[in-house]
């Protein structure tokens, strides 16, 4: 079956599902054209609404099955998209996946008709399953890892975790490889610890899968041989360092087969030391990237970070002789959140940034699911004016229908709803004085996106 897969992505840094779910797919005998939504192309200035006509032009194919996979940002713009065009899609199959569908992926299928599946499993192999199963044409569907709707009913059963076997790549030369320039990394999945705003023990297990190193090894070769060295790695396991053991392996792996690539990861400030440090910058560590996600001990408490601020403001300082690329992630926005929490948190950033280590500063917002949510679900509020959103644009630039439609179902957009906070204006008057851009927009974790 030839199908359009369209991804969150772009070309100098493609998401790896684009690798893996065509590698899957060629071992079934389907094909697809890949399509990005890039929104550097689709909305060419910060203060400009995303162009929805070239939106609806990545979306629209003349193909029978269109796949859409992506995050919370875009979430509601494909929706949008589909459900406007509706008679122009009917006849078509529609399957979407990711991260933003699968968290709600339920309530997609219950709600909005013009769509027939969510692949809510991380196994790459499941579209290719699911695509085999339609070209049967066979009655009676059951496939793990997959919402559909059966009559009236929602149905899903869960997949399978141990799908790292599935991580391969596809024979066929990717498009456009020479300008790739970061390459995105996975060694273990799953998170141990129990932050309360984040659902990541959850989605992805709390207990531990670690990849074969040698698979590992051959990925990053692959990665090589057909980009060129100028690829910088980036890991993107939530847990990567919180097993030393691991660490250190991964790093005398890389040193073992003469893997001379820069590399970043995430890190976790209560697991490094000055030995791993200097291990991990001898393997081509370049950049590190933690998750404060506070700058007071109560703060912390509240969130169940399980370290306190002097331990995490030294291990930063240490990290930061070792690793010339350090970034520190704050979060704002909390329901319990003090003023005087907040003001420390800026003045936490502003020493940081004289000491040379970057920070990012993000707006909570709610995720089903979390210790946080259940307990202060009565707390979480619509917002259009998503200023200081780091995984959501303002609505308020938008189109009125569209930000109707968004309103309309923000019970599955919670990515533009945020927590009541306490002493809101005056947090957003001292973060105008001290913000003077609308922040990135990323996804590196998921208790932010």
């Amino acid at each position: 079956m030839d199908i359009t897969l369209i991804l969150n992505g772009r070309k100098i840094a493609p998401p790896l599902a684009a690798y893996y779910l065509l590698s899957n797919l060629e071992a079934r005998g389907h094909t697809a054209d890949v399509r990005y939504l890039n929104l550097s192309v689709l909305r060419k200035e910060e203060c400009l609404p995303v162009d929805m006509k070239k939106l609806w032009k990545v979306i629209n194919s003349p193909k029978k099955v269109i796949a859409i996979g992506c995050l919370n940002d875009l979430l509601p713009y494909v929706l949008f998209l589909l459900h406007e065009n509706r008679d122009t899609i009917r006849g078509k199959t529609i399957i979407m996946g990711g991260f933003g569908p699968a968290e709600v992926a339920e309530e997609i299928i219950r709600r909005f008709d013009f769509i027939d599946y969510v692949v809510k499993g991380r196994d790459p192999s499941i579209l290719a399953s699911l695509l085999t199963f339609m070209e049967s044409g066979e009655s009676g569907f059951s496939l793990d890892g997959v919402v559909w709707r059966d009559g009236s009913r929602v149905r899903y059963h869960p997949a399978s975790i141990d799908h790292f076997h599935r991580y391969i790549f596809p024979s066929r030369p990717f498009s456009d490889e020479e300008k790739v320039r970061v390459f995105y990394l996975v060694t273990v999945e799953g998170c141990p610890y129990h932050c309360t705003f984040c659902d990541a023990s959850q989605a992805l297990s709390r207990s531990l899968q670690y990849r074969d190193l040698a698979a590992i090894v051959e990925e990053i070769k692959w990665v090589v041989r057909r980009m060129g060295k100028q690829v910088k790695f980036s890991i993107v396991d939530e847990a990567f360092i919180v097993n030393r053991t691991w660490v250190l392996r991964f790093c005398e792996t890389l040193k073992e087969h003469n893997l001379n690539i820069a590399w970043g990861c995430f890190g976790r400030i209560d697991r490094v030391d000055e030995e791993m440090l200097d291990i991990m910058r001898d393997a081509g560590c370049s950049a590190l990237y933690y998750g404060l996600d506070g700058a007071t001990d109560t703060i912390l408490r509240k969130i169940k970070k399980q370290f306190d601020v002097k331990t995490a403001l030294e291990r930063l300082v240490l990290s930061r002789s070792y690793i010339d690329d350090i970034t520190a992630s704050f979060i704002w926005g909390y329901p319990f959140e003090t003023l005087k929490d907040f003001l420390q948190m800026l003045v936490t950033i502003r020493g940081l940034g004289q000491k040379g280590i970057k920070t990012q500063l993000h707006q909570l917002i709610p995720v089903r699911g979390t210790e946080m949510y259940k307990e202060y679900k009565d707390a979480v509020c619509f917002s259009p004016d998503n200023s200081y959103s780091s995984v959501a644009y303002p609505l308020n630039r938008e189109p009125a229908d569209f930000l109707h439609f968004v309103e309309k179902n923000a019970d599955i957009f919670l990515a533009y709803s945020t927590f009541h906070t306490p002493d809101r204006e005056e947090k957003l008057r001292a973060l105008s004085k001290v913000v003077t851009v609308h922040p990135p927009i990323v996804h590196h974790r998921r208790g932010i996106g």
